[in-house]
Parts: C-alpha cells; sequence; structure tokens
C-alpha cells in the first residue's frame, strides 16, 4: 500500500517540509522487539526473545537452526547511542557467549551485522532503510538516543528537513 501524500513529499526530496523538525519518544515492548527480531533473523537462527528488560540491559533466549547447539540464554547491553548518519547499533555481549560461540555465531551473521570480540553491531540502515521506499528518511536523522524503562526500550530521534 501506497501513502500518496508520502510519496508527494518524498519525490520532492522533502523540500515542502524545509524547516521542519520532528522530535519523537516511542516506547517498544518487548512483544513488538520480539516480532521485529522474528523477522530479520538469518536461516541458522530459528529464533530470540526477549526475556526481559532492564534499562539498556536485555535478557535473550536464542535457539539456533544448527546441530547439537542447545537453546542457549545471553545477556546483553545496549553499548551505545546510534550517530547518525551511520545508525549502527553497538549491543555488548555481557554474559552467557564465550570466545568459540562469538567465532562460531559470526560465520553466521546476516549482512549488516558483525560481530568484534564482545561487541556486535547491528547496521540498522540496512535492515530498516537499505530497500525501504523512503530510504531518504535515514539521511534526515539527526539525532537518536536508546534507553529504557522496566519493561520496554525507548527509542528517542528527531528528523530535520
Amino acid at each position: 500500500m501506497t501513502n500518496p501524500v508520502l510519496d508527494r513529499i518524498e519525490q520532492g526530496n522533502f523540500k515542502d517540509l524545509a524547516g521542519s523538525s520532528l522530535y519523537s519518544k516511542i516506547p517498544l515492548t518487548r512483544a513488538f522487539i520480539n516480532w521485529n527480531l522474528k523477522q530479520l533473523l538469518p536461516d541458522k537462527i530459528k529464533s530470540i526473545h526477549v526475556k526481559a528488560m532492564h534499562g539498556r540491559t536485555m535478557d535473550l533466549n536464542i535457539e539456533t537452526t544448527i546441530p547439537l547447539v542447545p537453546v542457549f540464554d545471553i545477556t546483553v547491553e545496549l553499548y551505545e547511542s546510534l550517530v547518525p548518519p551511520q545508525l549502527e547499533l553497538k549491543i555488548r555481549i555481557v554474559d552467557g557467549l564465550g570466545w568459540l560461540a562469538r567465532k562460531a555465531v559470526d560465520g553466521f551473521l546476516p549482512e549488516g551485522m558483525d560481530i568484534d570480540g564482545k561487541i556486535l553491531t547491528v547496521d540498522l540502515y540496512h535492515f530498516f532503510f537499505k530497500n525501504s521506499k523512503y530510504k531518504s528518511l535515514a539521511n534526515k536523522i539527526t539525532y537518536v538516543r536508546l534507553g529504557g524503562s522496566k519493561d520496554k526500550l525507548l527509542v528517542e530521534f528527531e528528523l530535520q528537513v
């Protein structure tokens, strides 16, 4: 489904909105995050389920399709806020995935993800904007901050045209 208003705005490279600024703070629930993770999973990962969130820390349950690899839990922390225009999310693996397992996981990561030591980098532009009709919006993002509350991930961002 297309939106004629958004189509016109994008076709004009947002000139009709010049001088505009949009700030948004969006609380994302565990259910919403779990649903999105399922859409982005590479073939070798059967499921990633966010079990709990504590501020910027999340407890994950991961199931793979790799023979002899049991279901396992890990704890991750949102390592740093995003710095536009890169939109790379840095996630520090706190507990539950040793050096050898991280090396094995690296071979199964999809394009747009990389692991270096205990730091997993996720290129959000690649996953959310690269093939999107509205990818030019990514260039308008000037501020992104990730935080947390008891059971939600808070995403704050600003777009400037």
